[in-house]
């Protein structure tokens, strides 16, 4: 039976934030939803006052990417998986008027070195080599940017598609971004094993960087409000009544499983309210 790993990681750099990590037995063939919170808060010892604050980029469940975070989907495969929800840290700037590209290797849930670009048009927005950022200005038009097929980091990997995290769009193998525009976008390699091998706690990662503070406010009380009206609202308690209403013989481990997950996603969104208010509570 394929285990799901669960952990909330900020991007690039895949170090873990939050105490979520946890290993979800699944069925292979079966879908998997989970769910996050848009915003996430962790005390933050060097300044009570000031939670580290991180806002949900993209979720890798299953080796499918998508950008909803209350609605995280993939099919389990035959092998170990993960269910990983990105995050970003609030106050990181986009380094202005340009186009970040990232190679993601799916199956091993991480960020790789090399760059995932081929070429660009017009050719004097990109300074070759490896460098993995296209200028918005240098150059006229439009920003098209080709992906190479396969990064040699990414082995027996090739390229399935782009994933623009804002603007741009994407048809085959080439990202548009209008002159002027700023971005990051995900170039997703794959060797369509979907989940299998990963990496995980033998790798080296880095503790979350500084980000910029925010003042206590009325809008921290808004966030508040907002995380426990999600969690007053989350359908977990009903789906767990009507579970448990049918007859015993008819209860389903795919049921339970469900339950189980949608629970869980319940308890991290009041966790969050929690370390909020002590932050807060420390702070003063």
């Amino acid at each position: 039976m394929p285990n799901i790993h669960r952990t909330n990681r900020q991007f690039p750099d895949g170090a873990q934030i939050g105490a979520t990590d946890e290993n979800i037995p699944g069925t292979a063939g079966s879908p998997a939803t989970f769910s996050t919170d848009v915003d996430f808060f962790l005390p933050n010892p060097g300044d009570p006052a000031h939670p580290l604050h991180y806002r949900f980029l993209f979720w890798n469940v299953c080796g499918t990417i998508g950008n909803d975070a209350h609605h995280g989907n993939g099919t389990v495969p035959s092998t170990d998986t993960v269910a990983t929800a990105w995050y970003v840290p609030v106050g990181v700037g986009d380094g202005g008027a340009a186009i970040a590209t990232f190679a993601f290797w799916v199956e091993h849930d991480r960020v790789v070195p090399d760059t995932p670009i081929q070429s660009v048009n017009p050719a004097a927005a990109w300074a070759g080599g490896n460098n993995t950022v296209v200028s918005s200005t240098a150059g006229s038009g439009p920003r098209m940017i080709t992906a190479k097929n396969s990064v040699p980091t990414a082995t027996n990997a090739t390229f399935d598609h782009w994933f623009p995290l804002g603007a741009g769009s994407a048809s085959a193998a080439v990202l548009t971004v209008a002159e002027g525009g700023s971005t990051w976008a995900l170039a997703l390699y794959q060797h369509h094993d979907s989940g299998g091998f990963r990496p995980g706690k033998n790798d080296p990662t880095t503790k979350p960087g500084p980000i910029s503070k925010f003042d206590p406010s009325p809008i921290d009380r808004t966030r508040l409000i907002d995380i426990l009206t999600k969690a007053q609202t989350h359908p977990a308690a009903d789906r767990l009544t009507q579970v448990l209403k049918k007859e015993q013989s008819s209860i389903s481990a795919d049921d339970l499983r469900g339950v189980a997950v949608e629970l869980k996603a319940n308890i991290n969104r009041l966790q969050s309210a929690v370390e909020l208010i002590n932050a807060k509570l420390e702070g003063k």
